[in-house]
Parts: C-alpha cells; structure tokens; sequence
C-alpha cells in the first residue's frame, strides 16, 4: 500500500488516537507525577519563582508554567485547535492541586522513613512507557476490530505510522517511541510517586480486623450531629458552648431542636443535625475519626459527650441502626472479612492523607493560583460549612482573580474563572462586566476564547437580549469554527434567541465540512454510522 492510501485509511481514526496518545501521555505520567512532563527546550537560563510552600519547602514555578505550556502545544496539535480558556483554567486548578497533594504525601512518606531505590525508579519509568504503549495499541486493535481482526504486527504497523504523521520523523519506531517516553519523565518525580504508592502500603500493612470489628462494619446507622466551630470563635469559648449544650441535652432537650438553633453546620442544621445518608465504619468518607469512633460505640438513641475535633467540638446521637449481613455470609466470610479489610484500609489511608493535608503549612504564591487553590476549596468547604461556607471561599477567590487579573489582564484563562464564579453566586451582572472588559478592552488576542463569547451570549441571552447574544454567538462561531462539534451547539443556541438564519446557516457548515463517516441524524448532529 502506497503511504498516500496508507494515511487516507488512517484518516478515520486519526485524531481520536492522537488525543489518546496525548491523553495517556499527561494522565498516566504528566497527571501522576505532576511536571515530569516539562518541555525541556523551553527552559530559560533564569529560574522562575515559586508557586507555592508546603510546610516551607518550594515548589518552583518553572516545572508548573512548562508542563502547562507543554499540554497545551500537546493538545493543540491532537484537536486541531487553540485550547479554550476553560480548558487552561482547568488544567491550572488540577496540576497545580496535584502538585500540592503529591508534596504533602512525599514530606510524610520522608518522616515515616520511606525510601525508593535507583532501580525501582528505573523499573517504574519502564514499565509506564510500556503501559502507555499497550494503550496505543489497544485502541488501534480497537478502532480496526470492526471490520477484521488485526494481528499484533499490522497494530504495530498501525502504531507507527501515526506517530511518524505526528511527529514527522520517518525513522521513528515502537523502541524509539518508548526511549522518548522514558526520556521525558522526570525521575525524581517518578521517585516521589513510589514514596506515596509506598506510603499507603505501609499504612496498610497496620490495620488489623478481627472478626466481631467484620461483623459490626455490616452497622449502618442514622445519626444526627450538633457543631460548635472554633473557628468561628475562640477555642476555649467554643468548648463552653459545647458544653451547655450537652447540660441540655443531659436535662431532656431534643437533640433535632438544639442541632436547629445553635449547630455551626449549616449543611445538616436545618434538618435537625440529620446526616443525609447512613454511616458505617468503614463507609463514611469525610468523617472525623473521632465521630466515627464515637458513633458505633453508642447504641440507639444514645448520645456522646462532647468530642473535639480539627474544626471544633461535635456531639453525635445515633437514630437508628441496622445490621445488613449479606445472605451468602457464612458461607463466603473469609470473602467478605477481606473485601471489608480492604476496606478498612483504604478509609484508614484516606484519614491519613486527610489529616496530613489539613495540618500542612500550606502557601499558594501567585495571586491566580491563590485564586484555583481557594476554589478547589470551596467545594470541600461546601461539604464541612454548606452553602455559606462555600460562597465565602468562592467570593475570596473572585477577589484573587480580580487582583491577578490588574497585573495581567490578558490572563483569559483568569477572566473565565472569574466570571464563572460570578454567575455561580448569581451575579450575573459581575459577570457580564468581567467578560466585557475582557473581550472588548483586551491589548491581547490571546485573551479570546468561543467559551468567553458563548459565556457572555448566555448571560446576556438569561437578560432577555437576544440580540447581543446572538452577536457573541456569531464570535464565538468565527473563532471556534474548526470545532464542529462546539458549531453544533451553536445551533442550538440561534434557535433560542430567535436566529433560525443562523442555526440554518452554521448547520450547513457543520454538514459540509463533517467527514465522510459522519451522517447527520434528524436533528442535525453528525454522528458515526
């Protein structure tokens, strides 16, 4: 077969497996071991900064603003388009999470003496390059298994023919495509990643379960909880309340009634102190320890002392309880004892990342990063504090963003965060302001994105005028229009704001420029056949 037939025939399946080889790329390297993906020919001879400390040791800016603008060049290429400003927000929060996280578990996997050899380094970077391989190949045998079944030597074939399309060197082979694997991470990152893989198995290896603790990990239980936070107060009067509290409870006063008027939490307070779902030892993820321990030890209708915790003091009732033996239980117990005890140990791992986390010294540099580590969280305050707690960590992100955004105002990625987060809490007229200053005022094209456009139009769209957000969906189309998948949404959204021209004019587009195997279905969305 001629190399011009050979590459029409790899056409059909030719982006969806370069995103694959991107994707397996950053997910099994980049996204585990953080910035063991750094383009090394974009280094400059002057160091960057630090984005941020954990417990006083740096972790440097340069590693971060490389991988970001490696994954970004990565994922141009494999879509065929600039990435979005919502997709470089997101990109930001997650690695820059994943840094964070990585940093804590290495520095407690350093104080329990875990330690990595040259060797199991080099196993492990050897073994990824062969496991992202294997995934290549798998989707190729994949995507051809529909019409014969290819033979391990025509996937390779297959496997190698992309990447010479991809990386335009002809002598490019499966050896050759493994050594440039090996060769872009970062050993020391991959040394990081084995102390944590190490760390949890050495947590592992202490818990113990012995047949009565089996059976009662089978408890569910209702429960209900009353918090006085000290975080809202001092400590010590904090604990007084706590204990007037349980003076009342002691004399005969409803536990729901109390939890109601004077319960911290607002997540559950309204319901009475009410956990919304049962509780068992080994299933009840964000838990204090201490709550949990506290609540099995009571029997129903029973009621703790006042227990301290990271945030405060709680005191815990337990409603209700029920013991939910499988059928098949003494016939499969030694089944059953061990999935419980890979249970207990994983909850017993998550308790200790969790308490390694919350008692880190932890100090976020720049004023955007300041900005995605508070909205990351924000969603865990919305579980511990509820509604108010998580708008008051949203809002301090806002004031991160605006302040990145007066030394950077081209920073798209910032406008788009921002403005989510306005109309999150439903200042949709923050929002709309956001965007405007941003698109219309920006010094920079780079500050354009159809996901700012669209943004606006829906917000201006939510006001009533379709008119101006029939306009920004008209940007949004132009500067978008090599995606037809995001021009398929667009008409959707002509049709809303009363643009039937439009819709029919963008569905004409996407129809005509679909390729051969896609077909539009009866509403107009290409499909595979």
């Amino acid at each position: 077969m001629s190399i011009t037939k050979f590459r029409k025939s790899l056409s059909r399946f030719f982006k969806p497996l370069l995103i694959l080889i991107v994707a397996v790329f950053f997910i099994g390297c980049f996204t585990i071991f953080g910035t063991n993906m750094v383009d090394r020919g974009d280094r400059g001879e002057e160091e960057q900064g630090a984005i941020a400390k954990v417990n006083g040791r740096e972790i440097p800016g340069e590693g971060f603003n490389n991988a970001i603008g490696a994954w970004e060049r990565q994922m141009e290429t494999a879509l065929d388009r600039t990435v979005t400003p919502s997709e470089v927000a997101g990109q930001k929060a997650q690695l820059l999470e994943q840094l964070i996280v990585r940093e804590v578990l290495k520095q407690a996997a350093e104080k329990r003496g875990v330690r990595v050899s040259r060797g199991e380094v080099r196993d492990e970077i050897n073994k990824m390059a062969e496991q992202q391989v294997d995934q290549e190949r798998s989707q190729i045998s994949a995507r051809l298994g529909g019409k014969k079944k290819a033979g391990p030597k025509a996937v390779d074939r297959q496997l190698v023919e992309l990447l010479r399309l991809k990386t335009g060197d002809s002598n490019m082979t499966i050896e050759s495509h493994k050594s440039q694997i090996r060769d872009s991470m970062n050993p020391d990152d991959v040394r990081s990643s084995l102390m944590i893989t190490k760390l949890g198995e050495s947590i592992k290896r202490t818990v113990r379960m012995s047949e009565r603790e089996m059976v009662d990990s089978y408890r569910m239980v209702q429960a209900r909880h009353i918090v006085i936070d000290s975080r809202a107060r001092s400590e010590v009067r904090a604990k007084k309340r706590a204990d007037e509290v349980l003076v009342k409870l002691r004399s005969g006063s409803d536990f729901g009634t109390l939890a109601r008027e004077v319960s911290d939490e607002t997540y559950t307070k309204n319901n009475g102190g009410a956990w919304p779902y049962p509780l068992s030892p080994t299933q009840s993820y964000g838990v204090d320890p201490a709550i949990t321990r506290s609540l099995f030890a009571l029997k129903p209708g029973g009621f703790s002392d006042v227990i301290k915790t990271k945030n405060g003091f709680e005191i815990v009732k337990v409603d209700s309880e029920q013991l939910n033996l499988p059928k098949d239980f003494e016939a499969k117990k030694k089944q059953y004892k061990t999935q419980r005890l890979n249970e207990k140990q994983s909850k017993v791992v998550q308790d200790f990342y969790i308490k390694a986390m919350d008692s880190a010294k932890i100090e976020v540099i720049p004023a955007d990063l300041q900005a995605y580590w508070l909205q990351g969280q924000a969603r865990t305050k919305l579980m511990t504090e509820g509604a108010e707690g998580y708008k008051k960590a949203m809002t301090a992100a806002a004031k991160k963003f605006e302040k990145a955004l007066l030394s950077n105002s081209n920073d798209a990625a910032s406008v788009y965060s921002l403005a989510s987060i306005y109309q999150g809490l439903g200042e949709d007229d923050k929002a709309i302001k956001a965007l405007e200053l941003a698109l219309e005022s920006a010094s920079e094209a780079s500050v354009e994105g159809p996901d700012l456009r669209v943004m606006l139009g829906d917000l201006y769209a939510a006001k009533g005028d379709n008119k101006r957000a029939a306009a920004q969906y008209e940007i949004a189309g132009e500067v978008g229009i090599a995606d037809l998948g995001f021009l398929q949404q667009l008409v959707d959204k002509f049709n809303r704001v009363g643009k039937p021209d439009l819709a029919a004019k963008t569905q004409k587009f996407v129809t005509e420029n679909s390729p051969p195997e896609m077909a539009p279905t009866q509403g107009g969305s290409p499909q595979p056949q």
